[in-house]
């Protein structure tokens, strides 16, 4: 039930009121049975609810959807202190079970600046062939502004 070299991982939680308990939880076997009602998870983003509240009323009023809250990270010596996550719930009825799994915003954050680097290498390979005219070239600035691409400039704001 664990993905992503153990750092992603899929989460088994009841649809009971007013507050679920859990069925398994792949990286905090101690949850597995309990009713999650700790002060801890208190963790909702923008709020002091109960993260497990919105996952159930999301499972069962709109079938599945995203919840974001803060969570302990898995780490090779056992966990981070609580960080920004994003989770994704289904509800399977027929048992009564909220099915989740989540990403943690950095590492989102990470993959996405990733890719936009591996697209900016891309640019600058071709920008490098084209010329406009006999000096003329293209180059590309951010919002910040800060020059993204440029022959002379690159990374100079």
């Amino acid at each position: 039930m664990r993905y992503d070299d153990g750092t992603g991982y899929i989460w088994v939680n009841d649809d009971t009121t007013p507050i679920p308990r859990m069925i398994m939880h792949a990286t905090m076997p101690d949850l597995d049975g309990k009713i999650l009602d700790d002060p801890r998870f208190k963790g909702v983003r923008e709020s002091n609810e109960n993260l497990f509240v919105p996952f159930r009323e999301i499972g069962t009023q709109l079938g599945s959807g995203f919840v974001e809250y803060l969570w302990p990270k898995p780490t090779r010596n056992g966990f981070s202190k609580e960080q920004p996550k994003l989770a994704y719930v289904e509800i399977f009825k027929e048992w009564g079970w909220v099915v989740g799994s989540g990403v943690y915003i950095d590492d989102i954050q990470k993959q996405v600046n990733s890719r936009i680097q591996a697209v900016l290498n891309e640019l600058r390979v071709s920008f490098e062939k084209i010329r406009t005219g006999k000096s003329g070239y293209i180059f590309i600035f951010s919002g910040k502004p800060e020059m993204l691409i440029h022959p002379i400039y690159e990374g100079m704001p």
